[in-house]
């Protein structure tokens, strides 16, 4: 499995959404999944500290990881409501240089 992943999220002055995107996946990727889960329970489920319940919501992602079909996506708010990741699956045999020259291409490089 590989996900396109967006942090950092600030829309800019024309409405687009602008902000970090990564590859992650196992293998040939920048982050691997386990980087993905715990970034995903660390911003939507900030306010948890027991470590079983913590363990369930990581079950719950990756199980919501794993149905996720290709080119389907998700995002995650932040404690304030706001934006802060959007996860996209990808297909398998995407790389990184493919993210980067599709970012590049939005904005006319």
């Amino acid at each position: 499995m590989k996900f396109k992943v967006t942090t950092n999220i600030k829309p800019n002055m024309f409405g687009r959404i602008n902000g970090s995107v990564t590859l992650v996946g196992n293998g040939d990727c920048p982050y691997d999944i386990e980087w993905l889960i715990d970034q995903i329970v660390a911003i939507g489920y900030f306010d948890v500290t027991d470590k079983k319940v913590i363990k369930e919501k990581r079950k719950y992602v990756i199980d919501n990881l794993k149905a996720l079909e290709v080119n389907k996506g998700y995002s995650i708010g932040n404690r304030s409501g706001q934006l802060a990741m959007l996860v996209l699956r990808v297909p398998d045999d995407t790389k990184f240089e493919d993210v980067l020259r599709e970012e590049l291409k939005e904005y006319g490089l």
